[in-house]
């Protein structure tokens, strides 16, 4: 048993709460963030779903599309064949969190905001939402995450509501 699978940041409460709201409950519905990045992004671009949900759905649809995506979760979501363990040992171009701060709470989101930074590589991007439902957490919105991925040296901006897109200055002009 690696130390992934020995030691958590997340605290028990929060892995179940995030894993209780996994995105198998939407159906075929594809999320703003997915509809969003394979616009934006290019097929040869290293693509790390963070928070993918149970059967990572939406990463096996963008594979499909021809992008190279590994998908990732904690706690109960995670499975054998559908989630790469080792996925946060890489660097990715593009790292998509959809559907997971909204569920953290901010010990969780400080520790997401650490994993993902530590996984983006240079002059990668954030492609992020807020979604006001479910949302678990009073006091926690947007401006929480964007002021976390400030404190790393990233600027946000917001393509559409509730859509970010964080990163070094220089992801702007890519």
């Amino acid at each position: 048993m690696g130390l992934a699978q020995m030691w958590s940041p997340y605290s028990p409460e929060v892995i179940r709460t995030a894993n209780a709201t996994a995105r198998g409950a939407w159906g075929h519905r594809k999320p703003l963030v997915y509809a969003f990045a394979a616009r934006v992004m290019a097929p040869a671009d290293s693509v790390l779903d963070f928070g993918a949900g149970p059967r990572a759905v939406f990463a096996g649809k963008l594979r499909e599309q021809g992008f190279r995506v590994t998908a990732w979760d904690f706690g109960g979501n995670f499975i054998e064949g559908a989630h790469d363990r080792s996925a946060l040992l890489a660097t990715y171009d593009t790292i998509l969190v959809s559907n997971v701060f909204n569920v953290l709470d901010r010990v969780g989101i400080v520790c997401a905001t650490a994993e993902i930074v530590g996984c983006l590589g240079s002059g990668g991007r954030v492609i992020w939402n807020f979604s006001a439902d479910p949302h678990k957490y009073v006091g926690v919105d947007e401006s929480y995450v964007v002021a976390e991925f400030a404190s790393y040296g990233y600027v946000t901006v917001s393509p559409y509501p509730r859509l970010f897109v964080s990163g070094v200055p220089d992801f702007l002009m890519s």
